[in-house]
């Protein structure tokens, strides 16, 4: 008799199948459940062949009741993450204080390194603020995540954009540091577990070669000096699939779209070069003034 852990398959269902979903617009999202509610249905139905028939009763529901929960997902929450962007090894100042002024000053020099605008004007009016996440406090094991809240989607998405080639000075004396948007908690475990995979390998050719971006192995152009690793939470990297993304040496030309999470498919490209912005915009944020 096959002996089928329910709560496993769920986790590694949820954790595979949901950054798909959660990517994916809503007026594209019934295309988008369509291929897993297939294959779902596909997979139930060899389990019933596998599975005594005392057993049948209760799988089916179990599976479904996990994808209603991943369909039915507040809208509102993801709606309010696509408007976030976070700054990741960002270092705290002695107090509260000066850490708030520190961060102000780099989201201030970011900003005008993205030569936007439409942030330009946002930022003038207040509209885009910081906050440590969960506090200002650092950390046991490291810094806290540095968010920074805008007006709308469109406006996170030029930040995330610019800053892939137009670095604040303070990361640029950070090297291990980065920006990305603001992940779901699925996505958050999945990215933990890539990271676990590139420290591993890292650690084996005593250099930094490969880096996690947008859930993607990166390799960089140049190794870099081993750093110390990122606080992450306890995950088991077989907790999402027996398929485990392999770290490849393949190169491929950087994209500036976020690519879709998936445990099968994930290629290493390398990092293209940092520029530098030529044109300056002066900002001003109100409560500075």
């Amino acid at each position: 008799m096959v002996v089928i852990n329910m709560d496993e398959l769920v986790d590694k269902l949820a954790a595979k199948l949901l950054p798909q979903l959660t990517s994916a617009l809503s007026d594209k999202l019934l295309a988008a459940v369509q291929p897993v509610v297939d294959r779902l249905d596909k997979l139930i139905s060899i389990m019933s062949e596998v599975q005594p028939p005392a057993t049948q009763s209760w799988v089916e529901p179990q599976i479904y009741s996990a994808m209603t929960k991943m369909i039915h997902m507040d809208r509102n929450e993801l709606d309010e993450k696509n408007k976030r962007a976070v700054f990741i090894g960002i270092s705290h100042e002695a107090t509260e204080k000066d850490t708030k002024e520190e961060d102000e000053k780099m989201l201030r020099e970011a900003i005008t390194a993205c030569n936007n605008q439409q942030l330009s004007e946002s930022y003038a009016n207040g509209h885009i603020t910081t906050k440590r996440h969960p506090d200002y406090r650092a950390g046991p094991k490291g810094y806290r995540p540095l968010k920074v809240m805008f007006e709308s989607q469109i406006h996170g998405d030029i930040f995330l954009r610019s800053l892939r080639t137009n670095r604040p000075s303070k990361m640029q004396s950070l090297p291990h540091s980065y920006v990305r948007r603001d992940y779901t908690a699925d996505e958050l475990k999945y990215d933990r577990i890539l990271r676990r995979r590139v420290g591993r390998e890292n650690q084996k050719l005593g250099v930094t070669r490969f880096v996690v971006r947008d859930l993607q192995i990166i390799q960089l152009k140049n190794d870099r000096p081993l750093s110390r690793p990122f606080p992450t939470r306890s995950i088991s990297p077989d907790s999402i699939t027996d398929n485990q993304p392999s770290i490849s040496t393949n190169n491929k030309t950087p994209s500036n779209a976020v690519s879709k999470p998936t445990s099968r498919n994930v290629m290493v490209r390398k990092k293209g070069e940092v520029k530098s912005c030529t044109k300056k915009l002066d900002l001003q944020h109100p409560t500075s003034k």
